[in-house]
């Protein structure tokens, strides 16, 4: 073990003194007011001394690969634990979108309710009716199913909306009518 952890000092030293030559490279006083065949020589020295660092930060990045996939295969529990909790964390963050985007959902079914003319009294009586934020997401011809109207005929069939966005789903359906009709 202590073989490798030598081994890890000497990688972590290495990068460190990459990282030293490329800010030595970018910041030299050589570098400032040059001309000409110089400027190219002083870009070549700092494309030089990144390229060795970014070297030294593979060679450092595979060691800690090696390093993590011996402590898997020595001791698998902990990788699945580790896998556990990286999608109990990733769970949650989808779930707080969710949560986000229903209360958009919400927001905007209810500016779409209030805006609804008053000819139709049975939706603004109704109201956004949800007991699952889940089971209220509706597909765009969910509002078209209790209606018999011709796609043709372009008109509204009078009968009442049945939900908050069926006038959005009437208006637009009308809209496709008319651009089939030219």
């Amino acid at each position: 073990m202590a073989s490798s952890a030598g081994g890890e000092k000497h990688l972590v030293d290495q990068l460190e003194n990459a990282f030293k030559g490329c800010y030595a490279a970018l910041v030299s006083q050589d570098n400032v007011n040059l001309q000409g065949t110089d400027q190219e020589e002083s870009k070549t020295d700092v494309g030089q001394a990144i390229q060795h660092f970014l070297d030294s930060a593979k060679q450092l990045e595979a060691y800690f690969l090696q390093k993590q996939m011996m402590f898997a295969i020595a001791r698998p529990e902990e990788a699945i634990k580790e896998d556990i909790d990286e999608l109990k964390v990733e769970l949650a963050r989808k779930e707080a979108l969710i949560q986000k985007h229903q209360a958009k959902v919400d927001h905007w079914i209810k500016s779409l309710s209030q805006s609804i003319p008053s000819s139709s009294g049975a939706t603004h009586s109704q109201g956004p009716a949800r007991q699952n934020p889940q089971v209220g997401i509706q597909s765009p011809s969910a509002g078209y199913s209790n209606k018999a109207s011709p796609r043709g005929s372009g008109g509204t069939t009078g009968a009442p909306l049945s939900s908050p966005l069926a006038h959005l789903e009437q208006a637009t359906s009308n809209l496709g009518a008319s651009f089939d009709r030219r």
